[in-house]
């Protein structure tokens, strides 16, 4: 039995030295045209999705109140709304 050959992945090009020092010095590094434009639109629909809270999350509810208790907040004082810290 023969195996059919995948397709050919594209992989990103090696970073360059100058693209290491850059992380090392600042942190972080972008990666241009790392992802085409359509898997980068899925991703904003998606992230706006969960953002709008229209993805079932079993958990989220609890996870937020233990979260709450954690910091010392009451246990029915979840995040419905942008927080008022001074501290920007």
């Amino acid at each position: 039995m023969a195996i059919a050959a995948s397709p050919v992945i594209e992989t990103p090009e090696i970073l360059t030295t100058d693209d290491g020092a850059f992380f090392v010095e600042n942190g972080y590094y972008v990666a241009h045209d790392l992802m085409e434009p359509e898997e980068i639109e899925e991703l904003r629909a998606d992230t706006l999705r969960v953002a709008q809270g229209r993805v079932p999350m079993r958990n989220a509810r609890r996870v937020a109140r233990r979260h709450a208790r954690r910091r010392g907040a009451p246990a029915d004082s979840l995040h419905t709304s942008a927080p008022t810290s001074s501290a920007r």
